[in-house]
């Protein structure tokens, strides 16, 4: 007797010549196998035509030929199994090679009204102050700087930021190298609290003292503390902000935990230290295997770890990454910044694993987005995949 299998619309099916992964974007169950003829030929065009509704007619001989295929298929949630004749509902492939892509979307409106690109963006994070240059830490995860001889003036920003009008900030990040850096910027940070009251100031001590921090926290509320290194007494009064611990060996990452801290966040960086990013950063198979459908449709269009976010540097230029490139000043309508960003060949904003780092593998769709780590570094494969 034939027999109908029908997949469910929450299985994906990744493959490539090693190997087929068979995944469930809701309950995470993943099964791996190598190719055969039958999953070759019968199952993999499934998945890549929904007109064929996700099923197909299995006869007895290829059931029994394919028993302990189908009855994993089935016992892990990726299909069920029908009789000839049986009513049920028509089901349909997660369909994963998008006819367009971002870019070819933006494009269709190059000569029409740009402002209507930005609800493509959503919300922007903007982080200002910083330097390329100045520091690797700068371009693994935000960092103070040492100050550059040209000062952004308060105007320019707050003109900036109201040309963003169309695409409402999701939040205004500042790093500041020194104390002295936010005197002459109060009154337009108090500005920009008027226009966007998620602002986040970071300061990183070393240049800066206990009480110059405490200084601070009392005229701007959302102050974060950024640890690079770890004093042999640490102020008890420091443990009032939130805390970001930049920890590059075994040694460091030990101090941090145990610091006091309730909100406080460990993160790994790069400093000769193969060994210990490698241990600590690395993407396990067991981190990859747990991706829903929204995850998996975004990580084949646009990078999320960096989409939407601004850089305006010291001197005034501005970068939708400190990996990537410049694509204008401060002077330049948001918008058009915006557009340049999503229309650059370059551009980080759209650099993903399966159009850039990693084609070829299976996981590709299911790896987290293209790391600032692995930009800065120009290595794209830090899993255990590699």
């Amino acid at each position: 007797m034939d027999r109908y299998l029908v997949f469910s619309p929450e299985t994906f099916i990744f493959y490539d010549k090693q190997g087929v992964c068979f995944y469930h974007s809701l309950s995470h169950n993943s099964f791996e196998t190598k190719h055969t003829p039958f999953i070759d030929n019968i199952l993999l065009p499934l998945s890549e035509d929904p007109r064929l509704l996700y099923q197909t007619r299995i006869s007895s001989i290829q059931y029994q030929q394919n028993q302990f295929l189908i009855d994993k298929l089935i016992s892990a949630g990726f299909a069920k199994i029908f009789s000839s004749g049986h009513l049920y509902s028509p089901s349909y492939p997660p369909v994963i090679k998008l006819n367009e892509n971002l870019v070819s979307i933006i494009k269709k409106v190059e000569n029409g009204d740009k402002g209507c690109l930005l609800k493509y963006v959503h919300q922007l994070n903007l982080f200002l102050s910083g330097d390329k240059n100045k520091s690797p830490f700068s371009h693994q995860v935000p960092f103070p700087f040492s100050p550059s001889n040209i000062e952004i003036q308060g105007a320019d920003l707050l003109r900036f930021v109201a040309n963003l009008r169309y695409c409402p900030i999701n939040r205004i990040n500042i790093f500041p190298s020194k104390e002295s850096d936010l005197i002459p910027k109060k009154n337009y940070i108090e500005d920009l609290f008027l226009e966007n009251p998620n602002i986040f100031i970071y300061l990183a001590p070393g240049s800066w003292t206990t009480d110059s921090i405490m200084a601070v926290s009392a005229t701007y509320p959302f102050c974060h503390v950024i640890i690079t290194t770890f004093p042999a007494r640490y102020d008890k009064r420091l443990q009032a902000f939130p805390h970001l611990f930049l920890v590059d060996s075994t040694v460091a990452l030990d101090k941090a935990e145990r610091i006091p801290i309730r909100d406080k966040q460990i993160v790994p960086i790069i400093n000769q230290n193969d060994g210990f990013f490698e241990n600590y950063v690395f993407t396990q198979r067991e981190e990859i295997l747990n991706c829903g459908k929204r995850d998996i449709f975004l990580h084949q269009s646009l990078n999320s770890n960096c989409f939407g976010h601004l850089f305006v540097l010291p001197d005034r230029t501005v970068c939708g990454n400190l990996n990537g490139d410049t694509i204008g000043d401060i002077y330049d309508s948001p918008v058009d910044l915006v557009y340049r960003e999503l229309t650059n060949v370059h551009s980080v904003w759209l650099k993903t694993r399966p159009s850039f780092s990693c084609p070829d593998c299976r996981f590709n769709r299911l790896c987290p987005c293209i790391s600032n780590y692995e930009l800065w570094k120009g290595d794209y494969h830090m899993c255990f995949n590699r």
